[in-house]
């Protein structure tokens, strides 16, 4: 079975996961405690922009994927 079941349990969940702080929020709040706030916005802006590029990867590789295997 594909697709969401449960819409409740799914929203509560998404919530939880992107709350709970991962290595990138631990790695930008020891960088601004330890070198101050303006450092600690520079860690974020590398984090952000690392995690985009990961994500444009990551979709245009299923976009061509999915062009390229139509039936997935």
């Amino acid at each position: 079975m594909f697709g969401i079941t449960d819409l409740t349990t799914f929203i509560i969940g998404t919530t939880l996961i992107v709350l709970l702080p991962g290595p990138n929020s631990l790695y930008v709040m020891s960088i601004a405690s330890r070198f101050g706030i303006k450092t600690g916005y520079m860690g974020a802006l590398g984090v952000y922009t690392g995690d985009l590029i990961l994500i444009l990867c990551t979709a245009l590789g299923a976009a061509s994927l999915l062009h390229t295997f139509p039936v997935l």
